[in-house]
């Protein structure tokens, strides 16, 4: 009898850690033909909080519109044939709830603009004379709820910036790098060009896995400013910063303070946080890591290790992880120089967040990974991972669904470490994150992983998921 009761108790106790998670679930009552939902598109107003999730079909678009209270207020169909356009790459919110999304064709030379008007209960089609003549994509951003457009001329450093306002018309804003020199990783004196040839796009204080956080082009994005940084160069940090309202510009060099490392097969990469510049800098002999202020460059604190029998990595707060290999999808290494050898078979990354007033760090290398690219924005995919449920890629929209596909399918070698603001190692148990839990969630308690998004809302991170026998959509709530 006693066991039967404390069975009972942990099943209610379990139940109701899970229902703590779910936020709302609600029917797609909109839908009335037997074509499949093919993708779910969530777009949150940073603003006032509001949430609208579409549905796409064969044949529509289906929008529901919600309050920060996650109450539904509003719901919209349009007829619209998908196959048109095969990306989405972005939205626009207008000030009277009017939510646009941002569509282009595989090449990048077709775009149109999907408009749901709540208000007026009108959804349209535009199509945007929009031609991208001697320019290359690059990446789309979302600016104080306006679509940007980022693209690169062909043969002049010069970067531009679409910004698209309620109507879908757009002004161009040139930002010209003629006369400044950047150097690649033989040191040789290139243009801005080179180095924006593959760049991946990363939001400030997002989860993101190692897979991604390698590349060495990289787009940060936050609240006032573009940030790409370059570590082509071994020794050089090589930043460009862009002010958001104004267009002006800064190129700043910063030295990594570490060149005693002088092995060739020396690898470095930095990430960018809470204006602060995180760099590694590894060898099959050595590794360091250090922290500087962006601005400034000064160091504020630095920690390193060798490849030596009895050297350990005394920072860390986690056993050497190695995942995603052939024959074993997760193994511990003991030895340091291991760890050392693995993570110099591809680029070694540095991956971040704050959680609380600690960074949770994730250090090593990257291997056997599937790149896919169109324009010049590059995607990292893991190999033989969907990274969607549906037809329409959201890589550019949504980078958060991407990054969680690869934080679970990762083909890295790793270590965790914890700090505080200080930059001093925090010597305690690392807590779960939320990308952690939404896994663990995923393998134990769902049925079905179809048309499964993830995406930032709030502080926090919703998984959603689409049953596709009841027409229905769940969202739940995961916090760091």
């Amino acid at each position: 009898m006693l066991k039967k009761l404390l069975f009972a108790l942990i099943f209610s106790l379990a139940l109701n850690t899970y229902a703590q998670e779910e936020i709302i679930t609600f029917k797609n009552d909109l839908k009335t033909s037997s074509s499949d939902i093919k993708e779910v598109i969530p777009i949150v107003n940073k603003k006032n909080n509001d949430l609208s999730i579409f549905f796409l079909d064969s044949k529509k678009i289906y929008g529901y519109l919600f309050d920060n209270n996650f109450k539904n207020t509003q719901q919209l169909a349009l007829d619209f044939k998908g196959k048109q356009f095969e990306k989405l790459i972005g939205n626009s919110i207008t000030d009277t709830n009017d939510y646009s999304m941002y569509f282009s064709n595989e090449k990048y030379s077709k775009f149109s603009s999907v408009n749901f008007s709540y208000k007026k209960n009108t959804a349209t089609v535009i199509e945007l004379e929009l031609e991208l003549k001697k320019e290359k994509f690059i990446e789309t951003i979302n600016y104080n709820n306006k679509f940007n457009l980022l693209t690169l001329s062909d043969k002049e450093p010069i970067l531009n910036i679409y910004v698209f306002d309620d109507d879908a018309n757009f002004k161009k804003h040139q930002i010209n790098f003629t006369g400044i020199t950047f150097y690649n990783k033989k040191s040789k004196e290139v243009t801005l060009n080179e180095l924006l040839e593959k760049t991946i796009k990363i939001k400030e204080n997002d989860l993101n896995s190692i897979d991604i956080s390698s590349e060495l082009s990289k787009l940060y994005v936050n609240d006032k400013e573009l940030i790409f940084s370059f570590d082509h160069n071994k020794d050089t940090t090589q930043l460009v910063l862009i002010d958001l309202k104004t267009y002006e510009k800064q190129v700043r060099k910063l030295s990594k303070p570490f060149n005693d490392i002088v092995s060739k097969q020396k690898k470095s990469n930095s990430y960018i946080n809470d204006q602060r510049l995180f760099t590694i800098v590894a060898s099959k002999d050595q590794f360091t890591f250090a922290c500087q202020d962006l601005t400034t460059g000064v160091l504020i604190n630095k920690y390193a290790f060798t490849g030596e029998k009895n050297d350990s990595i005394k920072f860390k707060n986690s056993s050497i992880v190695q995942m995603g290999t052939v024959y074993k999808n997760y193994r511990e290494l003991e030895q340091t120089k291991k760890f050392l050898q693995k993570i110099n078979y591809g680029n070694v990354g540095i991956s971040l967040f704050k959680m609380g007033d600690n960074y949770q760090i994730f250090l090593g290398g990257q291997h056997e990974y599937k790149a896919t690219s169109g324009g010049m924005g590059m995607i990292r995919t893991p190999t033989g991972v969907q990274i969607t449920g549906g037809t329409i890629g959201l890589q550019h929209f949504n980078p958060v669904i991407n990054a969680f596909n690869l934080y679970s399918n990762t083909k890295t070698t790793y270590i965790k470490s914890l700090f505080n603001s200080n930059f001093e190692h925090v010597n305690v148990d690392m807590q779960r994150n939320a990308f952690d839990k939404i896994k663990s969630f995923e393998e134990n308690k769902l049925k079905s992983k179809d048309l499964k998004t993830v995406f930032k809302y709030k502080d926090y991170y919703i998984l959603g998921n689409y049953i596709l026998e009841t027409n229905q959509y769940r969202l739940r709530q995961f916090k760091n």
